[in-house]
């Protein structure tokens, strides 16, 4: 897949669900990275920015649905990085990151820098 097939699916279908800091991340410096160098954002940002399918089922996982929305929730916080594109849900203190493995790997290099 080229870069520009890369970029093209990410414009149609938004960032993937990657993983949360429980069981995604081998290298914690990673995770750190990105909560160190993320900025806080809204949920509409982030929704329009990731997979609809994925943010979905997360939703569902979490229970959410009718009744209660994970944008109305005081435990939840919206986020992105400036530089990459990355955003996560802060939830109950749980990050749940959408990226590209790419970019989870670029995070690694820069991570220890």
């Amino acid at each position: 897949m080229t870069a520009f097939d890369t970029a093209w699916s990410l414009l149609k279908n938004g960032l993937p669900y990657y993983g949360n800091c429980v069981n995604g991340f081998d290298d914690v410096a990673v995770l750190h990275y990105i909560i160190d160098n993320s900025i806080e954002t809204t949920y509409d940002d982030l929704a329009n920015n990731v997979s609809a399918s994925d943010l979905a089922t997360l939703e569902q996982g979490l229970g959410y649905g009718e009744h209660l929305h994970i944008a109305d929730d005081y435990a939840a916080s919206f986020h992105k990085l400036p530089s990459l594109p990355l955003f996560y849900i802060n939830q109950s203190g749980i990050e749940r990151v959408f990226a590209e493995p790419s970019t989870i790997e670029q995070i690694g290099r820069l991570a220890w820098e």
